[in-house]
């Protein structure tokens, strides 16, 4: 039977496939990857494509205008953070120059991203919605984005110089101001008010920017914020779970990041433990495709799986969870297909996008993987 080390080089191939899609179709003019792109045209959707099929978006308000703008740029931090990610990581297994190049475009898109909410208020984060150019006029955050974000400029701090890394220190501690200043309290498409209660998965990206916050300045309120997310915490490690594969995602790369940070709190990597043998089982039971836990259609969103299966490896090696995360890497191998709903005839007739969209994170998650595995290996 072959190995770990032999299953990940007969995947070189398509590791490379992946990277050429992401370079050559999913990175726009300031160096964002789209969030979706048009499986009929290999091209961002455009307004006519959504028109003709009579497409309304599900998590956003199509009547505000841009829908174009909101479905191409709806995920983009996070895919542009996770792609950052996959390059470095590439570059600490093989050295290629060229994975810095990739990686620093990609931090940098964020950046710039970051100095446009800054029109609103420093540490606002937008969604850039119709891309760079439009920016600094979207109202629309969440904490998935910045979870994504502050990973990438984490990892990329061994390549920062020390004026770059006083920059990105600067961003992440008016991360922690903007959301202490409102309670860790912010509206979601200005129609839902999200909370560390319910909205669960923030406290992935609360508790490790407090004390990033803390750990670069030194002031105490940074770690006396920290308390504020105990009790869903605890609820978390001891009630039902968030099983979508993206929250679990959210949840495996905030907490890591805060463990490897230096925050001590048992309760992370336990939570992280549980997460995983929950959704491990889901995936056995339901088929290496499967999502969503109350949908029963194929997603590649899945790779998420693969992606923290190596973060796992890290706390709980007796799992032997990259077993599971290689299976999803071998089982996706074609970008042009790596939509969220793999079988039309089960997407909403109002979302059938859903069928017919390229997703860049599952792609850059695919590729995250891919590297961090080889890395485990």
């Amino acid at each position: 039977m072959p190995t770990i080390a032999e299953r990940l080089q007969a995947l070189e191939p398509t590791e490379r496939v992946m990277r050429d899609f992401i370079e050559t179709r999913m990175i726009d003019e300031a160096g964002l990857v789209y969030s979706h792109l048009h499986t009929a045209t290999l091209e961002p959707w455009r307004a006519e494509d959504l028109a003709r099929k009579g497409c309304r978006l599900s998590f956003y308000n199509i009547d505000r205008g841009d829908p174009v703008g909101q479905l191409g740029y709806e995920d983009t931090i996070m895919a542009t953070g996770e792609y950052a990610l996959a390059s470095l990581v590439r570059h600490d297994v093989s050295g290629a120059p060229d994975a810095i190049g990739a990686a620093s475009l990609a931090l940098f898109a964020i950046l710039r991203v970051i100095y446009e909410g800054e029109l609103y208020e420093k540490g606002f984060l937008p969604k850039p919605h119709g891309g760079m150019r439009r920016a600094g006029y979207s109202h629309e955050i969440s904490v998935d984005q910045y979870i994504k974000a502050i990973v990438a400029m984490e990892a990329y701090r061994p390549f920062a110089s020390p004026a770059l890394a006083r920059l990105m220190d600067e961003k992440l501690v008016e991360m922690a101001d903007y959301h202490m200043n409102r309670n860790f309290i912010h509206p979601r498409r200005e129609s839902f008010v999200v909370t560390p209660e319910n909205r669960t998965h923030g406290i992935a990206f609360f508790i490790p920017i407090c004390w990033l916050a803390y750990r670069i300045t030194g002031e105490e309120k940074y770690r006396d914020a920290l308390p504020r997310f105990d009790a869903v915490l605890n609820e978390l490690l001891a009630g039902e779970l968030p099983l979508i594969c993206n929250i679990i995602g959210l949840f495996m790369e905030g907490f890591h990041l805060a463990l490897q940070a230096g925050y001590d709190d048992e309760r992370l990597a336990r939570l992280l433990g549980r997460l995983w043998d929950e959704r491990a089982a889901l995936t056995r039971e339901r088929g290496l495709r499967h999502n969503i836990p109350e949908q029963d259609f194929p997603s590649t969103r899945v790779t998420r799986i693969s992606s923290f299966a190596p973060i796992v490896q890290r706390y709980f090696p007796e799992k032997q969870p990259l077993e599971l995360g290689l299976e999803i890497l071998e089982d996706i191998r074609d970008p042009a297909t790596m939509v969220h709903v793999g079988d039309a005839s089960k997407a909403h007739p109002l979302h059938r996008y859903n069928a017919e969209t390229i997703h860049g994170v599952n792609i850059a998650s695919w590729l995250v993987g891919y590297w961090r595995m080889r890395t485990e290996e």
